[in-house]
């Protein structure tokens, strides 16, 4: 999910009177009653999706295969009203759910410190992410927040899985490394690794469709951490490809310094 506007709360205000406006249109009596009150909630959630989001994922899925039968419902339909409610209820957990998104960004933007979105090969190729001084080589300062997108971690779930060689070692300790550190920590909190700095793991929302490239897909996210914090973040990379793409989109990028041959290479 994509804020057209800076600030959680009135979002999360206006999906909450949308929440109870689902539960109040449940009370209509009869099938014709009950339709109606679907789709005026249905053109009023349009509204306020289309008035609070830049991307179109939660108004998409108002549009459901339930949604098509609900408006041609007419006099041979079979047992309309379960539908109706059905869809009803299916809908106030989408919204339940948004909210709850809405909530765990909100606490995301709120912490404290630089934020640095490191990429697969900056984990793998670059220097171990624990013995790097990250606040003083990228002169973020003392507090430094490291966040690792969920997609990163699949690709070094895969890298550790699938690969050869001083790719796979590296993938297979700092997964090791990562769950061991996280795991003295309550889920969804800052894991705390080196001076001050911690590093955390990012999960997009539920409705979100990734970009078929992968280099395009993290820009796209630190992107949108970058909207909701509210400030600038660094792009950590050892990547040509991922630096150039990134600084088309206007990140900042971080050369991400790689080991030398008599380094340790954890």
């Amino acid at each position: 999910m994509r804020l057209k506007h800076a600030g959680f709360g009135p979002t999360i205000d206006s999906l909450q009177r949308l929440f109870y406006e689902n539960g109040n249109a449940q009370n209509g009596h009869g099938a014709p009653a009950l339709q109606d009150n679907y789709l005026r909630w249905v053109e009023d959630a349009e509204r306020v999706f289309e008035g609070n989001f830049s991307d179109t994922a939660l108004l998409d899925g108002l549009h459901s295969r339930h949604y098509w039968e609900i408006r041609h419902i007419n006099g041979q339909t079979p047992r309309p009203i379960p539908l109706i409610l059905g869809e009803f209820k299916a809908q106030a957990a989408r919204i339940e759910a948004a909210m709850a998104k809405l909530r765990e960004m909100q606490a995301f933007a709120e912490r404290v410190g630089a934020v640095i979105v490191p990429d697969t090969s900056a984990l793998i190729q670059g220097k171990f992410f624990e013995h790097f001084d990250w606040s003083v080589e990228t002169g973020c300062g003392a507090s430094v927040r490291l966040v690792i997108l969920s997609m990163v971690l699949e690709e070094l779930d895969q890298t550790k899985d699938r690969d050869r060689g001083r790719a796979q070692k590296r993938a297979r300790s700092v997964t090791k490394r990562l769950r061991e550190l996280a795991r003295n920590v309550s889920p969804g909190e800052p894991v705390p690794f080196r001076d001050g700095g911690a590093f955390e793991v990012y999960f997009e929302d539920e409705w979100h469709i990734r970009r078929p490239i992968p280099d395009i897909e993290i820009i796209d996210q630190a992107l949108s951490i970058q909207e909701i914090t509210s400030g600038k973040i660094l792009l950590a990379t050892a990547d040509a490809t991922m630096e150039f793409r990134a600084r088309l989109q206007g990140l900042e990028v971080f050369d991400m310094p790689t080991p030398a041959d008599d380094e340790s290479d954890s």
